[in-house]
């Protein structure tokens, strides 16, 4: 799965957090927060190159783990809240037939503090890790409209009487569309338009008899 574009963030605690910070160490907070996040606990180096030095009450808001890499301790709380939520659903969701019912129970279990919309998130990289649709695996492939070329050499191979120039034009016209569905086999509709046109039958012409001989030594 794609990494984890989000954690869960409290504004009203953020605010309380850095009321007694300046605007420019604010900055430096919340960046730094963003960052430990994105690539996990920094160093004192990568701290500065991403936000330029750092003042004691902004460093206050970190800690050092055995490495000596600073992070935040809610931050970190949060973080993994998350993934062991996503995990669990991800579970879950492996584990049992997915369907329309369960799809919405996933949806509705929603647990404190998470936004419907943090939910659908995770619901649909869940179905773009699995790769499904509908609850049923799929093999995913892109129509690509034929040739003229294409066409006219599948046509020669059912020596069939259709005009692969007419079925280009009339399906690119429609936006290679049957119906209103999006085309998926252009050789199949080939094949549904072959008894709409049959293919042309070469008139067969007389021998011609030569009767010249008749004339010889006759009179």
């Amino acid at each position: 799965m794609a990494k984890d574009p989000a954690m869960l963030f409290y504004t009203a605690d953020f605010l309380v957090g850095v009321a007694f910070m300046s605007m420019e160490e604010r900055g430096q907070y919340i960046t730094l927060l963003c960052y430990q996040q994105q690539r996990g606990h920094l160093t004192r180096e990568e701290m500065e190159k991403a936000v330029g030095t750092l003042t004691p009450e902004v460093l206050a808001k970190f800690v050092q783990d055995d490495e000596g890499k600073y992070y935040n301790r809610r931050a970190e709380k949060e973080i993994i809240a998350r993934r062991e939520h996503i995990a669990n659903k991800l579970k879950n969701f492996r584990s049992n037939t997915p369907s329309e019912n369960s799809e919405r129970e996933l949806r509705a279990d929603t647990p404190s503090g998470h936004s419907a919309r943090e939910n659908e998130n995770e619901i649909n990289n869940i179905k773009i890790d699995k790769g499904v649709k509908g609850g049923k695996e799929e093999k995913k492939t892109r129509f690509t409209p034929p040739s003229v070329e294409e066409v006219a050499a599948y046509c020669a191979e059912r020596q069939n009487g259709i005009d692969p120039q007419t079925f280009v034009d009339f399906y690119a016209s429609k936006g290679w569309k049957v119906g209103n569905q999006p085309m998926k086999d252009w050789r199949a509709a080939v094949r549904t338009w072959e008894p709409k046109h049959p293919k042309k039958e070469t008139k067969k012409t007389a021998p011609v008899i030569d009767y010249s001989w008749a004339l010889i030594g006759g009179k």
